[in-house]
């Protein structure tokens, strides 16, 4: 146990990049990709600057302001533009999984009541800890992770402490969600899944 966390250690000095780096590169999206606010127009602002939505935000503006135009639906928008929401992705790939539905969302630490709001809403936009919490149950791969969680809005960012934890055991494909809630608390992270209060509120106020 000792060497594994020298591994983990070894691994957050080689990729976890500093907020007050002078790197100035936001190709890994950086910019969007921890807003704190997950109301509806938080999420606008977090996704417009995302470097991948420049198109989104310019049919938005057009539709915003466009003579007599009423409030978009902007779910609607982004589903034309971005193909599956996270619900229609994540359902995608529990069914590609074989595994039983309650087997992911347990996994996930999750309860059904959130689990079956998430499915039955093709909008529903999850706090990022819940995606990451489903991308770990699925023990799914980096590249994977990152489009569940494109879908949600969110990404993978070195700039994060919590997401280069996660990525290590990702990438490592260790995918028990208690061992690695274990060491992100270790380094005063948040948790993923159930674990994590303020993230089952921030998905059920929504």
């Amino acid at each position: 146990m000792e060497n594994f966390k020298l591994q983990l250690e070894k691994y957050i000095a080689e990729n976890y990049v500093e907020e007050n780096s002078c790197d100035e590169d936001l190709e890994d999206g950086s910019a969007y990709e921890d807003r704190a606010d997950s109301s509806f127009f938080g999420r606008i602002g977090a996704l417009f600057s995302a470097p991948s939505s420049s198109h989104i935000k310019r049919k938005y503006q057009e539709e915003c302001f466009s003579a007599g135009s009423s409030v978009p639906n902007f779910n609607m928008i982004l589903q034309e533009n971005k193909g599956e929401t996270f619900s229609e992705m994540l359902a995608r790939l529990i069914n590609e999984s074989g595994e039983k539905k309650s087997a992911i969302y347990n996994r996930a630490n999750v309860d059904r009541r959130l689990f079956s709001k998430i499915i039955n809403r093709l909008d529903y936009q999850p706090a990022k800890n819940t995606a990451l919490a489903f991308a770990v149950a699925l023990k799914l791969s980096y590249e994977k992770t990152q489009k569940l969680l494109d879908a949600a809005g969110f990404t993978l960012n070195k700039k994060n402490l919590a997401d280069v934890i996660i990525t290590f055991f990702i990438e490592n494909k260790i995918f028990d969600i208690d061992t690695i809630n274990n060491y992100l608390h270790e380094y005063n992270q948040p948790l993923i899944g159930g674990g994590q209060k303020f993230c089952r509120l921030a998905d059920d106020q929504l």
